[in-house]
């Protein structure tokens, strides 16, 4: 089983994207010089590079794809019935803060928060500042898919996308 969550943006916002996580690229170097098992920050910090060489492709769309695999049991313990309808209803509406979406809901707002806490450290939610230093709460991926059964090595899409860029420019 894999899970899989894609977003689609250009060179420029992906660039952009990964200097809001990290910063410069110096912190993201240092990053992955103490976490070498961080494979998402050592996967910025390629994208970062080649990218910043060739800014031509700056308006490109990619398709940011990362997969989960193999599965565990922690991994499918992230997606709950409670969090699925969370991200469900974050795909078809937006609110102007975490308690009026867990009002929606009718949970707790504590609860939504953590829940929302857990999505975000995955990069699948992210956080925008309302009024008053409301937190909006907002998916930051187009889809996430769960295939299931027996799965070869597949690279994600932005890998192949990466790799079609690479071959360009090498001619």
């Amino acid at each position: 089983m894999i899970i899989r969550f894609e977003k689609t943006l250009t060179v420029s916002e992906l660039l952009g994207e990964i200097r809001k996580r990290y910063g410069t690229e110096e912190k993201l170097r240092r990053r992955v010089g103490r976490n070498p098992r961080d494979i998402l920050a050592m996967q910025d910090l390629e994208d970062l590079r080649y990218y910043i060489a060739r800014p031509k492709l700056a308006g490109e769309m990619v398709r940011n794809a990362v997969s989960v695999f193999p599965v565990n049991d922690a991994a499918l313990a992230l997606f709950t019935p409670e969090r699925l309808r969370l991200l469900d209803v974050l795909s078809r509406k937006s609110f102007a803060s975490i308690s009026e979406l867990a009002y929606f809901l009718g949970r707790d707002v504590k609860n939504v928060h953590d829940d929302l806490s857990r999505l975000a450290f995955l990069h699948i939610v992210e956080f925008d500042r309302g009024s008053r230093n409301a937190r909006i709460p907002r998916l930051s991926v187009d889809s996430i898919t769960v295939l299931l059964g027996e799965v070869g090595h597949q690279s994600s899409d932005r890998r192949d996308t990466l790799r079609r860029h690479r071959a360009a420019a090498d001619r």
